[in-house]
């Protein structure tokens, strides 16, 4: 997500939920992606990719890997303008043939696997049966290419007169023709993605699909993941301890550090003295004297409430 899984909110992840599988922020392939940094902790991390040019991706792919990133995700879901403008995105989904093109390219040029995240298709007022035949023909194509493993965000995209957030949820969501890729080409891996919000609803798709993705959701309740993956919420002292000590290191680089204390926002909320929490990280985040110190004595409010309160995390969705 933009502004959103930097490297700062993927190394809260790592000792938060270790083992999850994470996606960094869409870089356009070019240049020298200096966006993409690889977090250091035992989860696997995916650099997400976005281009329309088969040798600029596969190069870019290339940069990835030397990174340390485990995996390169081909971006063929974002319907933002800049992205149909430059053909890349969820655009491209109207191309198959060139979309199979980028993934042949990174295929011969990095040895770490290939992803490709999409929409069901770009035509938003097509019938389902219409928007599943897009879908398969176009999963076929990069399948063909040698991509074995396919995310879907399961609304068609809207790329006339609709903004990118709108898109996250004004076209319907159809789970059900995502199932049926999963059941119609066993031999793929088959990912969901799109209006997953608890780890109710998580394990009530993985009959059918290989795994899920969760995006806003996990942001807003970074705990989510970890229940969804170990079945219970992990302790928010370990959590804020490894980013206090983040903190640390990443000022003695030189990095603000608002950049990573907006991460720990949604630490705070639905518990017990967490808007005095919240009020304590706000003033940090505008103070470059900021430290682990005073992170943990920004928690250390919410801890006490939380203790005279007899509560610890918020209950299990």
């Amino acid at each position: 997500m933009m502004e959103r899984t930097d490297v700062h909110f993927r190394t809260l992840m790592q000792h938060v939920a270790p083992g999850v599988r994470l996606y960094t922020e869409m870089a356009v392939a070019s240049g020298e992606l200096r966006e993409l940094e690889r977090s250091e902790g035992p989860c696997p991390e995916a650099a997400q990719l976005a281009g329309a040019d088969p040798a600029v991706v596969a190069a870019a792919a290339q940069r990835a890997e030397r990174r340390g990133f485990s995996q390169v995700d081909l971006n063929c879901g974002c319907p933002g303008a800049p992205a149909t403008a430059g053909g890349w995105g969820a655009a491209a989904m109207a191309f198959p043939e060139r979309v199979a093109a980028i993934v042949a390219a990174v295929v011969d040029a990095v040895a770490v696997p290939i992803s490709v995240k999409c929409r069901l298709s770009v035509r938003p007022r097509a019938e389902p049966a219409a928007q599943f035949e897009d879908l398969r023909t176009f999963v076929d194509a990069i399948a063909a290419a040698g991509c074995r493993h396919v995310t879907v965000h399961a609304r068609a995209a809207h790329l006339d007169g609709l903004s990118t957030r709108d898109n996250r949820c004004v076209p319907p969501l159809r789970h059900e023709l995502v199932h049926r890729l999963a059941a119609e080409r066993p031999e793929l891996t088959v990912e969901l993605n799109g209006g997953i919000t608890t780890a109710t609803q998580a394990r009530a798709h993985l009959g059918a699909i290989a795994g899920v993705m969760i995006g806003r959701a996990a942001y807003d309740d970074p705990f989510l993941l970890a229940e969804l993956a170990h079945g219970r919420r992990p302790d928010l002292a370990t959590a804020v301890d490894a980013m206090a000590d983040h903190l640390d290191a990443q000022r003695r680089r030189g990095t603000p550090p608002g950049l990573i204390l907006r991460h720990l926002m949604p630490l705070t909320r639905g518990r017990p003295g967490g808007k005095a929490a919240r009020i304590a990280l706000s003033s940090l985040r505008t103070d470059p004297a900021a430290n682990g110190d005073a992170v943990r004595r920004a928690f250390a409010q919410l801890t006490e409430a939380e203790r005279e309160s007899g509560t610890s995390c918020p209950p299990a969705a």
